[in-house]
């Protein structure tokens, strides 16, 4: 039995558009204050064109491994939740993982994105829990 998602109004959406844009850019901005661009866009320059490709792939399958695992877990408890959807949450994920400190954000935006389709916080961040109990 699927779960009615609630409605969210436009306005609620477009400010958290513009507070998650804003916190990439601040993080953006942070990042390449601290790095030497010049000497990044040397290295990059002479990356292997066929490793790179390599690397996009298997990170490709395993993001493509851990949402379908992440769906899986859902589906159990009968929440549905289309695939994209948890496809854009899990790179959104990833990226907060990446740029924070600890895997703390990604979790956080993963249980957010949950909880609005499961109506249960304690349900999503089990989910989420068990999920990252395999990683």
């Amino acid at each position: 039995m699927p779960h009615d998602q609630p409605e969210s109004s436009p306005v609620r959406r477009y400010v958290l558009l513009a507070v998650k844009l804003s916190v990439s850019i601040i993080l953006l901005v942070v990042l390449f204050s601290k790095v030497d661009v010049v000497e990044l866009w040397r290295d990059a320059r002479q990356a292997s064109v066929p490793w790179l490709l390599a690397a996009i792939a298997v990170f490709g399958c395993s993001t493509i491994g851990a949402v379908w695992r992440w769906h899986l877990l859902l589906k159990a408890q009968r929440i549905e939740v289309t695939f994209p959807s948890l496809l854009g949450t899990f790179l959104v994920a990833t990226y907060f993982n990446n740029f924070l400190p600890s895997n703390i954000g990604g979790d956080v935006v993963r249980i957010g994105d949950t909880a609005r389709h499961t109506n249960s916080k304690t349900l999503a961040a089990t989910v989420v829990l068990m999920d990252r109990s395999w990683d």
